[in-house]
């Protein structure tokens, strides 16, 4: 009876190892299941994207193309660079038309304003020009200091005759200013400040045909008002007239 137990029991333990190993080989199988679904999975994708790579070389422009699109692309930057500058060009000649439309003053009715604003400082200049006094005009100059020591060398080259006859820079430039600045009618048309101590005033002046233009005039504040900034291009065109009145040009 002992020997049939042990036969019985030896039976169910082979059936329960059967069992397991019939079990783990399911669970193998079916891990084994997904990785192949898996993996057929990751097949199809790489073989979606290999599609896609090589949808997307045949779409890819050639090099001439791509050249093509480089001129294409700075054309069109040009074009709209140009469209700009025509814009501004277009703006600049609409607002000088309605300056041009503004009412100027004629020169009889200029006062010496004084210097407290820019634009009492213009009337004041003009007013100076139509007076013939050249006085005035000198004690409104401001010289930025690099100019300053160009124009004292300038004045200390002229002739003696020249020096004897107008006795600092200052009156000099200021008795040119006043021929230049001899006009019929004047106003302001624009005031810019470019800073707490200067600003641009574009002046439209009209001489005595009726025939205008615009003037673009830079005064700096200083301790006792408003004065005008003399420009590089001023001395250079009093010495331009200097020298060919004297000859010193030939």
């Amino acid at each position: 009876m002992s020997s049939l137990r042990w036969l019985s029991a030896g039976l169910l333990a082979l059936a329960l190892v059967a069992g397991a190993a019939l079990w783990l080989q399911r669970q193998a199988a079916a891990q084994l299941h997904d990785e192949i679904a898996q993996l057929q999975e990751k097949q199809r994708e790489l073989a979606r994207l290999r599609a896609e790579h090589a949808r997307l070389m045949v779409a890819q422009p050639s090099a001439a193309e791509l050249e093509q699109l480089r001129n294409d692309r700075a054309a069109l930057e040009r074009l709209r660079g140009e469209l700009n500058q025509l814009k501004a060009r277009t703006d600049e000649v609409t607002r000088a038309a309605e300056r041009a439309a503004l009412p100027l003053t004629p020169a009889a009715n200029w006062t010496h304003a004084g210097r407290a604003t820019p634009a009492a400082a213009v009337e004041t200049l003009f007013w100076a020009a139509a007076n013939h006094d050249p006085e005035t005009i000198a004690s409104m100059l401001n010289f930025d200091p690099q100019l300053r020591r160009a124009v004292d060398l300038f004045f200390g080259v002229l002739p003696e005759t020249v020096r004897t006859k107008y006795g600092t820079v200052e009156m000099l430039i200021g008795q040119f200013m006043a021929e230049e600045l001899a006009v019929a009618a004047m106003g302001v048309v624009q005031e810019k400040p470019t800073g707490g101590d200067a600003a641009d005033l574009m002046v439209r002046v009209q001489n005595q045909e009726g025939f205008g233009r615009e003037k673009r005039l830079t005064f700096k504040r200083g301790d006792d008002g408003w004065r005008l900034a003399v420009s590089p291009g001023t001395v250079q065109n009093i010495a331009n007239q200097i020298a060919s009145q004297t000859g010193a040009g030939k």
